[in-house]
């Protein structure tokens, strides 16, 4: 076999027509933001709310752990054909972010659930005492210490919506088409070359972003914002 590429060329051609990249890209950025705010929003009324019915809201979000992911893109098609003449979401990329998303949001809300535990309800009373809201407290004091997390999630969520194929297959349409489903249709047209191009792209996209979120914003990653916070504080000093 001749090492050749041909399939990085035609891989080219197939992302740069029919809107593949700009679906794709527009995919991961909104399921991440959405699940990372939906999951944000429940954690808060479990954890820290006292309204009522607040676990039963936990117990939902965690629903999507025991339902296969192609019965989202099943209810997300019928509830699409049901609106078909009043909204044009049956075929749209909005049905794809909603599937993702509703799988989504679990992975979401345990993670802030457990960074949300962790911090102690006398910080918010303290803006409290001092005249602020909860939205104030939430603003300013759960929101930033809960930046890690928040942004670790969404790029995990981000990497999963990237990678996902199931929901997106039944989904697709010519107007919905991402990067995930068209290596799936090359692989199954028999065009192995194309497809396995396409994976090595994705591989290296993932690699690319992580890098660069790594560069941007290390001490998300390593800790380095906490420890010189509390070497300013004078914390941690003999």
């Amino acid at each position: 076999a001749t090492v050749t590429a041909d399939g990085y060329r035609s891989a080219a051609v197939l992302i740069s027509e029919g809107g593949v990249f700009v679906n794709t890209l527009e995919l991961v950025a909104s399921v991440g933001i959405a699940v990372m705010l939906i999951s944000l929003a429940i954690s808060w009324i479990v954890v820290r709310s006292d309204l009522p019915g607040r676990y039963a809201r936990d117990t939902i979000s965690m629903l999507p752990h025991a339902v296969p992911t192609v019965a989202f893109a099943f209810a997300v098609t019928f509830v699409g054909l049901l609106l078909v003449r009043r909204i044009p979401f049956y075929g749209s990329l909005a049905s794809i972010i909603l599937a993702h998303t509703m799988a989504y949001t679990a992975f979401g809300t345990r993670s802030i659930n457990a960074s949300l535990v962790q911090i102690h309800r006398d910080l918010e009373e303290a803006v409290q005492i001092c005249g602020g809201s909860r939205v104030v407290a939430l603003r300013k004091v759960l929101v930033p210490l809960l930046i890690p997390t928040l942004f670790f999630t969404t790029i995990w969520v981000t990497l999963l919506s990237y990678r996902e194929v199931t929901m997106a297959l039944f989904l697709q349409t010519p107007k919905n088409i991402i990067l995930a489903t068209t290596i799936w249709s090359r692989w199954l047209s028999g065009d192995s070359i194309t497809a396995a191009a396409l994976g090595m792209i994705m591989t290296i996209s993932m690699g690319v972003v992580i890098s660069i979120a790594l560069r941007l914003f290390p001490g998300i990653f390593i800790g380095r914002m906490g420890t010189q916070k509390n070497d300013e504080c004078g914390y941690g000093q003999d």
